[in-house]
């Protein structure tokens, strides 16, 4: 099955559960099969932690998203339902951010995964998705060396995940 198909059906999905995303206890359910469909798109960045690069053979590794598919679509259902999910071209265009991977290891992944945080159906995020490497202490090397977080999100989705940045609920 081509990732566009499988873009589409997201996309589809999102869109059909509009009137059910009023009702918290669906909301997990509708993030989850998001996630399901983009975490099954191959879209590696040529990018990986700094540990990675120097780790041993034994050193178990994991595919990290750039943004939180599941973060993303609470965005998306949240606040960006007349933009994303009226336009395909855009959220097709988002989506190749939102499937992008770096390797890292379990242990950055474990610690990355800490960042955000789910409290019956409320989404917390520590910092924004932009800095959540150098949060985590995870420096980051591309095809040319060390590098910064290569991605940006578009300045609508920027100004809502605000709502979102609690960091006094970390502790």
């Amino acid at each position: 099955m081509s990732d566009d198909i499988k873009l589409k059906v997201a996309w589809n999905a999102l869109r059909g559960n509009r009137e059910l995303w009023s009702c918290n206890e669906y909301q997990t359910a509708i993030t989850d099969q998001f996630y399901n469909s983009v975490a099954s798109i191959k879209n590696e960045a040529n990018i990986m932690s700094k540990e990675v690069s120097t780790a041993e053979e034994k050193v178990p590794l994991e595919k990290d998203h750039f943004f939180p598919p599941q973060t993303i679509a609470r965005m998306l259902m949240d606040f960006g339902q007349e933009t994303y999910l009226e336009d395909y071209e855009m959220f097709a265009k988002l989506m190749g951010d939102v499937t992008q991977t770096i390797i890292v290891t379990r242990e950055e992944n474990s610690r990355l995964r800490r960042q955000t945080k789910n409290n019956n159906g409320i989404v917390y995020l520590r910092q924004p998705l932009e800095e959540k490497y150098a949060d985590a202490g995870i420096e980051l090397i591309g095809g040319r060396g060390e590098m910064d977080f290569p991605f940006s999100l578009p300045e609508d989705l920027k100004e809502c995940q605000k709502k979102y940045i609690k960091p006094n609920k970390f502790k």
